[in-house]
């Protein structure tokens, strides 16, 4: 289901659950059908980066970068916050995290993308 390697940061850990977690997610699938979703993933201090795609019924990931229309970019303590369970629209609104690219594309996807994070607060 994922070709995320494993390193050190909060961002690999933080993919290693949703990738985790995704699949029991069943928010996820009335937002999943028919899309077909790909998005960045950036630490801005470490500059690692990962990404995560929807394909319909499946969630894949991994490290890397990857054709992605808009990236999540943030520092390494707000990955973590949002690896304990701080909603994204939170840290996108506080503006510890930024949309780089296509800002429109992701305010469409929203509920999915909502969902994708969600997936680490549930599985607490």
């Amino acid at each position: 289901m994922s070709s995320i390697n494993a390193a050190n940061g909060p961002l690999s850990g933080l993919l290693s659950n949703i990738l985790t977690g995704a699949p029991s997610n069943s928010a996820i699938v009335p937002h999943a059908r028919m899309a077909h979703l790909t998005f960045g993933l950036k630490d801005t201090d470490t500059t690692e980066t990962g990404w995560i795609r929807i394909d319909e019924d499946s969630v894949l990931g991994g490290s890397g970068n990857a054709d992605a229309r808009f990236i999540f970019e943030a520092d390494s303590a707000a990955w973590r916050e949002l690896a304990e369970g701080m909603p994204i629209n939170r840290l996108v609104r506080q503006g510890k995290m930024v949309i780089a690219g296509d800002a429109r594309h992701c305010v469409q996807n929203w509920l999915l993308v909502f969902e994708i994070f969600n997936t680490v607060r549930k599985a607490r």
